[in-house]
Protein backbone atom coordinates (compact mmCIF):
# COMPACT_ATOMS: atom_id res chain seq x y z
CA UNK A 1 0.00 0.00 0.00
CA UNK A 2 1.26 3.25 -1.02
CA UNK A 3 0.63 6.43 1.12
CA UNK A 4 -1.14 9.36 -0.22
CA UNK A 5 1.02 12.60 -0.75
CA UNK A 6 0.41 15.57 1.57
CA UNK A 7 0.62 19.23 2.23
CA UNK A 8 2.22 20.79 5.38
CA UNK A 9 0.99 24.17 6.70
CA UNK A 10 3.27 26.21 4.53
CA UNK A 11 2.48 24.72 1.34
CA UNK A 12 -1.26 25.79 1.83
CA UNK A 13 -0.76 29.41 1.37
CA UNK A 14 -2.92 32.50 1.34
CA UNK A 15 -1.54 35.81 -0.61
CA UNK A 16 -3.13 39.27 -0.28
CA UNK A 17 -2.68 41.27 -3.64
CA UNK A 18 -1.46 44.73 -3.10
CA UNK A 19 -3.39 46.04 -6.05
CA UNK A 20 -0.45 47.39 -7.99
CA UNK A 21 -0.40 47.41 -11.52
CA UNK A 22 0.63 46.30 -14.09
CA UNK A 23 2.34 43.43 -11.71
CA UNK A 24 0.40 43.47 -8.63
CA UNK A 25 2.36 42.06 -6.00
CA UNK A 26 1.18 39.26 -3.53
CA UNK A 27 2.24 39.07 0.31
CA UNK A 28 1.21 36.20 2.79
CA UNK A 29 -0.52 37.59 6.19
CA UNK A 30 2.49 36.77 8.63
CA UNK A 31 0.88 35.21 11.51
CA UNK A 32 -1.51 33.01 10.87
CA UNK A 33 -1.36 29.42 11.85
CA UNK A 34 -5.16 27.87 10.81
CA UNK A 35 -5.82 28.43 7.14
CA UNK A 36 -8.98 27.16 5.87
CA UNK A 37 -10.89 27.04 2.75
CA UNK A 38 -14.39 26.31 2.36
CA UNK A 39 -16.03 25.90 -0.88
CA UNK A 40 -20.08 25.08 -0.97
CA UNK A 41 -23.03 24.78 -3.31
CA UNK A 42 -26.83 26.32 -3.38
CA UNK A 43 -29.31 23.83 -4.51
CA UNK A 44 -32.43 23.84 -5.15
CA UNK A 45 -34.46 20.29 -4.01
CA UNK A 46 -37.75 19.19 -5.50
CA UNK A 47 -39.68 16.63 -4.46
CA UNK A 48 -40.46 13.71 -7.53
CA UNK A 49 -43.48 11.40 -6.73
CA UNK A 50 -43.13 7.71 -7.58
CA UNK A 51 -46.13 7.24 -10.17
CA UNK A 52 -46.24 3.54 -9.68
CA UNK A 53 -47.48 3.92 -5.80
CA UNK A 54 -48.00 7.83 -4.63
CA UNK A 55 -48.06 6.47 -0.75
CA UNK A 56 -44.62 5.64 -0.82
CA UNK A 57 -42.35 8.80 -0.13
CA UNK A 58 -41.18 11.04 -2.47
CA UNK A 59 -37.59 11.49 -3.45
CA UNK A 60 -35.78 14.52 -3.05
CA UNK A 61 -33.87 15.68 -6.52
CA UNK A 62 -31.70 18.80 -6.37
CA UNK A 63 -29.83 20.76 -8.48
CA UNK A 64 -27.03 22.82 -7.63
CA UNK A 65 -28.09 27.19 -8.18
CA UNK A 66 -25.08 28.73 -7.13
CA UNK A 67 -21.32 28.50 -5.97
CA UNK A 68 -19.28 29.96 -3.57
CA UNK A 69 -15.90 29.82 -1.81
CA UNK A 70 -14.64 31.77 1.33
CA UNK A 71 -11.39 31.66 3.51
CA UNK A 72 -10.55 31.47 6.63
CA UNK A 73 -7.76 32.03 9.39
CA UNK A 74 -6.45 32.66 12.75
CA UNK A 75 -3.48 33.20 14.81
CA UNK A 76 -1.65 35.72 16.16
CA UNK A 77 -2.15 39.55 15.00
CA UNK A 78 1.29 40.69 13.98
CA UNK A 79 2.83 44.48 13.33
CA UNK A 80 3.62 43.19 9.97
CA UNK A 81 0.02 42.55 8.77
CA UNK A 82 -1.33 45.63 10.86
CA UNK A 83 -2.23 48.37 8.58
CA UNK A 84 -2.87 45.99 5.51
CA UNK A 85 -5.53 44.12 7.59
CA UNK A 86 -6.69 47.32 8.89
CA UNK A 87 -6.88 49.49 5.95
CA UNK A 88 -9.26 46.99 4.15
CA UNK A 89 -11.33 46.44 6.39
CA UNK A 90 -12.01 50.35 6.94
CA UNK A 91 -12.05 50.52 2.88
CA UNK A 92 -14.74 47.68 2.22
CA UNK A 93 -12.78 47.47 -0.52
CA UNK A 94 -12.14 44.38 -3.01
CA UNK A 95 -8.72 42.77 -2.93
CA UNK A 96 -6.87 40.10 -5.35
CA UNK A 97 -6.48 37.11 -2.95
CA UNK A 98 -4.22 34.04 -4.15
CA UNK A 99 -4.73 30.38 -3.17
CA UNK A 100 -1.70 27.69 -4.06
CA UNK A 101 -1.41 24.44 -3.33
CA UNK A 102 2.10 23.93 -3.85
CA UNK A 103 2.12 20.41 -3.88
CA UNK A 104 -0.77 19.83 -6.86
CA UNK A 105 0.59 17.67 -9.27
CA UNK A 106 1.05 19.27 -13.16
CA UNK A 107 -2.18 19.70 -14.69
CA UNK A 108 -4.08 19.62 -11.79
CA UNK A 109 -5.94 23.25 -10.33
CA UNK A 110 -2.31 24.67 -8.34
CA UNK A 111 -3.63 28.33 -8.17
CA UNK A 112 -7.00 29.72 -7.28
CA UNK A 113 -7.17 33.36 -7.77
CA UNK A 114 -9.99 36.45 -7.25
CA UNK A 115 -11.57 39.24 -5.40
CA UNK A 116 -12.03 38.70 -2.01
CA UNK A 117 -13.91 40.85 0.75
CA UNK A 118 -12.58 40.95 4.38
CA UNK A 119 -16.09 39.82 6.09
CA UNK A 120 -14.40 39.18 9.64
CA UNK A 121 -11.93 40.99 11.66
CA UNK A 122 -11.81 39.91 14.81
CA UNK A 123 -8.85 40.46 17.67
CA UNK A 124 -8.93 38.59 21.13
CA UNK A 125 -6.31 38.54 24.21
CA UNK A 126 -5.91 37.63 27.44
CA UNK A 127 -4.49 38.51 30.31
CA UNK A 128 -0.63 37.41 30.61
CA UNK A 129 -1.60 36.34 26.40
CA UNK A 130 -0.86 37.71 23.13
CA UNK A 131 -3.40 38.81 20.82
CA UNK A 132 -4.70 36.30 18.67
CA UNK A 133 -6.50 37.09 15.46
CA UNK A 134 -9.38 36.05 13.25
CA UNK A 135 -11.01 36.67 9.68
CA UNK A 136 -13.18 35.85 7.15
CA UNK A 137 -12.77 36.45 3.13
CA UNK A 138 -15.19 35.73 0.65
CA UNK A 139 -14.48 35.51 -2.97
CA UNK A 140 -16.83 38.41 -4.64
CA UNK A 141 -16.44 36.93 -7.91
CA UNK A 142 -15.83 33.69 -9.10
CA UNK A 143 -11.90 33.28 -8.97
CA UNK A 144 -9.92 31.69 -12.33
CA UNK A 145 -7.83 28.70 -11.49
CA UNK A 146 -4.31 28.22 -12.73
CA UNK A 147 -2.86 24.58 -13.22
CA UNK A 148 -0.11 23.43 -11.37
CA UNK A 149 2.95 23.54 -13.54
Amino acid sequence: MANGTTSTFGQFKIEVGDGATPTEAFTFLCGLTSKGLDMSSDVVTQEVPDCSDEDLPSWQEKDVKSISASLSGSGMWTAEAHEIMFQWWFTGAKKNVKVTWVKAASGDVGVLTGPCVLTKLGETVDKGGRLSADISLEFSAKPTTTDAG
